[in-house]
């Protein structure tokens, strides 16, 4: 394998992008949703530009992802690897003499458009067979005039994870309360109070139906209520859905920490969420670990981890992946950067 010193150069002329139509009809191929993870910056860049230019793709941000697209050499690759989308197709970066990784479409260097779209191609027929296998699942898809019935908070937070989360957009119904949602925007919308849900935690059988509008133009833009981020329903329903109890895709076996704080915490300031989001900001912990650091009751800390992950903002190991804690290299606070020193003053460090 070659040393990074050595790694072939990307030259931007040669990958200067015509306008033209998308290589692949919109109206007859399966929209790419790509996340970009710890490429090289200049391929970020790169990727961010030409994809979509030239295929039916969008970049995202979040775990509504349906194509993973990493480097093969970046040493957090086997992390993400571990915490992707299941439903993922992976996509990987490697030199000329690298080995292709099993389960992975390799992208070889030197890159050009047409190979890039090439690759990409053979990627969205992958992407349409998983998704044609996934729709065949317990969860399945339903057409804008009818229903899929859910019993509870619970199993719509599952149903959300692993089906719902992929559609365009979507209405869900809760005893007459609607919530519009589009996933790929981030966003939702509702005439009704989101912490309006705390009021059916705990019910077994509530009446809830889902609704895929994704055939239906404009019917999120169309729908009633002021746009919002959609991490905002998310919590409400993650946070409530277990009524104490981890859900049924967290648990005690594994130990967590937070890749970033979900924003209802710090809007609300519930100093209980705030010292948890603390420490697991810090530190990789199982649940029962967490209640014996915190004082904190075991339904407590279930709801929030239940929330954080729901949200997608909650990173989880097996005993054997649990990272090493870091280790400060000074603790005197006049030796320390000067973030540190008032984490050190605050008592977060």
């Amino acid at each position: 394998m070659a040393s990074p010193e050595c790694q072939p150069s990307l030259d931007s002329n040669t990958l200067k992008i015509p306008v033209s139509p998308n290589v692949i009809p919109e109206s007859t191929a399966t929209r790419l949703r790509i996340a970009l993870s710890g490429l090289r910056k200049e391929e970020d860049l790169l990727f961010s530009k030409l994809l979509p230019e030239r295929l039916n793709a969008v970049i995202v941000q979040d775990r509504t992802y349906n194509v993973l697209f990493v480097d093969a050499r970046n040493p957090e690759t086997e992390r993400m690897l571990r915490e992707r989308v299941k439903e993922a197709v992976i996509v990987m970066t490697c030199d000329p003499d690298e080995t292709e990784v099993r389960g992975a479409i390799a992208l070889r260097r030197p890159f050009t458009p047409d190979v890039v779209v090439n690759v990409f191609q053979d990627v969205a027929r992958s992407v349409a067979r998983l998704e044609a296998l996934f729709s065949q699942s317990r969860v399945k898809r339903v057409a804008p005039s009818s229903g899929h019935p859910n019993k509870n908070l619970e199993d719509l937070a599952v149903d959300y994870r692993f089906s719902l989360a992929r559609l365009q957009s979507l209405t869900i119904t809760i005893e007459e309360q609607q919530f519009h949602l589009a996933p790929h925007q981030y966003l939702c919308k509702s005439i009704h109070s989101l912490e309006g849900l705390r009021a059916h935690r705990g019910q077994s059988l509530l009446n809830i139906e889902v609704v895929d509008t994704s055939g239906t133009e404009g019917a999120f833009q169309n729908a009633e209520g002021t746009p919002q981020r959609l991490d905002l329903l998310l919590w409400q329903i993650g946070f409530n859905a277990g009524a104490g109890k981890l859900i049924p895709w967290l648990t005690e076996a594994r130990a967590y920490r937070l890749m970033r704080w979900p924003p209802v915490v710090r809007t609300n300031n519930d100093s209980t969420l705030v010292r948890l989001g603390t420490l697991m900001a810090r530190r990789t912990l199982h649940p029962s670990e967490l209640v014996r650091a915190t004082g904190i009751g075991e339904d407590a800390i279930s709801d929030f981890l239940n929330g954080c992950s729901l949200v997608g903002c909650l990173e989880g190991f097996k005993p054997s992946e649990v990272p090493a804690p870091q280790i400060a290299k000074s603790r005197n606070p006049n030796h320390a950067p000067l973030l540190s020193r008032i984490r050190m003053r605050l008592g977060l460090t």
